[in-house]
């Protein structure tokens, strides 16, 4: 019985180890090397044991660059430490915590959250003044500001029986020239539209 036992040790055994290290966790020693088609990590796993440019699978329509220091959970395929492929990988120093559950968010390790999708249906992207949408407030709110102006400008032009022909100095914004014509100018403008091409200028 007892050489039995021995014996299944020692046929089991490499394929036992070999099982245990099909998964394996570890640490990038560097940021990811992102300058190929398939991403490159180089990773600290086992005690003393390291590798170099390990193919990182990523999501389709997805793609990331994780910095030194991430987290990553690899596979090696057919047990072979030697064809290892990292499948998952996560900054947990920095990833920002919190959600509600169901809820998604894409998130940077400099600027923390970034777009969040909301269980009520609705997204929230950043914070910052920078973001689009801060911004487009921030526009709307001028333009609020300014919209009777507008509307008084539009309805001057819109009445004017003519045509302008001349120069304006676009330093000064001084204009030179002589009215000419009685056709009626018709502008297909909307004062909301000036907010719109304001948020994409800026």
């Amino acid at each position: 019985m007892a050489v039995t036992l021995d014996l299944l040790r020692r046929t089991l055994g490499p394929l036992s180890r070999r099982i245990r290290l099909i998964v394996s966790r570890g640490v990038l020693s560097h940021d990811a090397d992102d300058s190929k088609a398939a991403q490159r990590v180089d990773l600290d796993l086992l005690a003393d044991e390291q590798r170099e440019g390990i193919y990182r699978v990523q999501q389709y329509g997805l793609t990331s660059r994780p910095p030194a220091g991430s987290e990553a959970v690899c596979l090696a395929c057919g047990g072979v430490r030697e064809h290892l492929v990292a499948i998952a990988v996560d900054d947990t120093s920095n990833r920002p915590t919190g959600l509600d559950v169901g809820e998604v968010a894409l998130w940077m390790r400099e600027h923390g959250l970034r777009v969040k999708c909301r269980n009520n249906g609705t997204v929230e992207i950043g914070t910052e003044p920078s973001d689009f949408v801060a911004l487009a407030s921030l526009v709307k709110a001028e333009h609020d500001a300014i919209k009777a102006d507008l509307d008084a400008l539009k309805d001057w032009v819109g009445s004017f029986a003519g045509t302008y022909s001349g120069t304006i100095d676009p330093s000064t914004g001084a204009a030179s020239g002589m009215l000419t014509s009685t056709t009626p100018v018709a502008l297909s403008w909307q004062p909301a539209e000036v907010a719109a091409e304001e948020v994409k200028a800026k």
